[in-house]
């Protein structure tokens, strides 16, 4: 079995992260597995939480001592996990509104055993609110275009929520037309593909991804991990696959609220993401290039 360590981040929802916690321990597989929990809590103490697993030795509780955000806790979690021995064949990045629902979810890994040019796993996410799989977040690489004009929508209030609205839109309408339909490509014979970019709730690193130089330092406070991961490995000439053989719900919303201030992290995750990555000025001119308009 590879060794896996799997960096939860909580942040104000200790109940539900010493749930899964509980959870993941029950899977087969545990043994070989390191829990790492990234406390976000800011002035309240992780103690409580530290108390719940004082007796499992492979749990371990880091206290930030402020709100790092979602992977700027799991940086610094993982390099302190780093501290005290090597980089493990998975690093596992999760938020813990999630239920497992495969009993191999660990012991799965082992089919990658020896598999190079892999930097990311994502499992199948099925949403308990629309009862859809969240994976891929992205099956193909978006367009310049596309990546500019959500930057622009989640600039004002009437064009966020407009933005907002289409995508619950399209998720309700996406769940009707399954509904009375087997659910399809979750067995565990199914076979992976590649996809673009992961959802942020549940990332799988190998250890090829940190080895050839990918990170989890991501410049926003919040959201946006999945387009910074997806054109990490993008850059690192690694595979983004998707395994629905993995499978995992998630109880969505219940470590984030819809405040102003996700608004405007929101907002810019979105500029941050666009400009960096997906950069009009060079799109323009792969544009023009493409339709023989250079001279």
């Amino acid at each position: 079995m590879p060794e896996i360590v799997l960096i939860c981040v909580n942040y104000h929802n200790d109940a539900q992260t010493v749930s899964f916690v509980r959870q993941v321990l029950g899977v087969a597989g545990s043994a070989h597995l390191r829990v790492v929990i990234a406390s976000n809590n800011g002035d309240r103490s992780a103690a409580p939480i530290a108390d719940e697993f004082r007796d499992a030795a492979n749990v371990r509780v880091v206290d930030l001592g402020r709100n790092c955000g979602y992977f700027g806790a799991a940086e610094l979690a993982l390099q302190e996990q780093l501290r005290s021995g090597p980089c493990p064949d998975w690093v596992i990045v999760s938020n813990t509104d999630l239920i497992v629902e495969s009993s191999s979810l660990f012991e799965r890994f082992d089919l990658y055993r020896g598999e190079s040019g892999i930097g990311v796993i994502a499992p199948a996410i099925v949403s308990t609110v629309t009862g859809l799989d969240q994976n891929p977040f992205y099956a193909r690489r978006p367009s310049a275009l596309r990546m500019h004009a959500i930057k622009w929508a989640q600039q004002t209030a009437p064009t966020r929520s407009a933005v907002a609205a289409g995508f619950y839109l399209r998720q309700w309408l996406k769940r009707g037309c399954r509904l009375g339909k087997p659910e399809a490509g979750f067995s565990a014979d199914t076979g992976a593909r590649i996809i673009y970019a992961p959802h942020g709730s549940f990332i799988a690193f190998s250890k090829e991804y940190f080895a050839r130089g990918g990170t989890l330092t991501h410049a926003p406070f919040l959201y946006g991990e999945e387009i910074m991961v997806a054109e990490t490995a993008r850059k690192l000439e690694l595979a983004v696959v998707y395994d629905p053989g993995f499978r995992i719900r998630h109880a969505e919303h219940a470590t984030t609220s819809r405040s102003p201030l996700v608004w405007q992290y929101q907002a810019d995750s979105a500029k941050h993401c666009a400009d960096t990555y997906f950069p009009l000025l060079r799109w323009r001119k792969e544009s023009s290039q493409s339709h023989g308009m250079v001279r």
